[in-house]
């Protein structure tokens, strides 16, 4: 990751991070959906990284007492080493700005070159392509 996108990524945890704090869970796909709008180059793992790590800070400054017994709780639930349920609310927070941004890429029209490569690359229906059906 380039020091651009490691800036990229701070700030959309700051926000990230305030969305949640203030606005609650669901802050976190509008604020990555307000992020790519914004910021139509970057990629959608860059709020996802930042919604991550916004939520890592979020549950650092939490008191741990409570925090540290249901952890070990959900942890037997979940049949996780002690302390790995900590990583499910991280992964989640992930998945929802990853995927808010990527939908709103989508619509917005602004697909990865990647995507659009394949588009131009493919060949019409009814082509012959491959060598195997040369007569």
């Amino acid at each position: 990751m380039t020091q651009r996108r490691a800036l990229e990524a701070l700030l959309a945890a700051l926000a990230m991070g305030l969305g949640t704090w203030f606005g609650g869970w669901w802050a976190v796909p509008a604020v990555a959906a307000l992020w790519q709008l914004l910021r139509r180059t970057t990629p959608p793992l860059v709020p996802a990284f930042g919604a991550a790590l916004a939520w890592v800070v979020l549950l650092a400054i939490l008191p741990w007492a409570p925090l540290d017994r249901l952890a070990l709780r959900l942890s037997a639930l979940f049949h996780l080493p002690p302390g790995g349920a900590l990583l499910l609310p991280l992964a989640y927070a992930w998945l929802m700005a990853w995927s808010s941004a990527r939908i709103t890429r989508a619509i917005t029209g602004h697909e990865p070159s990647a995507t659009r490569m394949a588009k131009v690359t493919t060949a019409p229906p009814g082509s012959r392509t491959d060598s195997s059906s040369i007569p």
